[in-house]
């Protein structure tokens, strides 16, 4: 049934955004379509890359990523010698 399709879209900048290339999901198994994608080129990469860059220089982000694999690193040492 149409209806049951799924419909992917890019999740950019916090929101949903759509492209105007759109591909078919198929299962592996049976070879039904189970859905749509959207199929993101130069534009949709573009707005990605910015946002992500605003997100970077304008927020705390960048402190919180990068010290994700130092607290992992000093758990792992720290339970090493528990």
């Amino acid at each position: 049934m149409a209806s049951d399709l799924l419909t992917a879209r890019h999740w950019i900048g916090g929101a949903w955004i759509d492209s105007p290339n759109r591909r078919n999901s198929i299962n592996p198994a049976t070879g039904e379509v189970i859905g749509t994608y959207a199929d993101g080129g130069p534009a949709e990469a573009s707005q990605a890359i910015r946002v992500a860059r605003q997100a970077f220089l304008e927020t705390d982000w960048r402190e919180t990523v990068a010290c994700a694999p130092r607290r992992s690193t000093k758990w792992l040492t720290d339970s090493r010698h528990a």
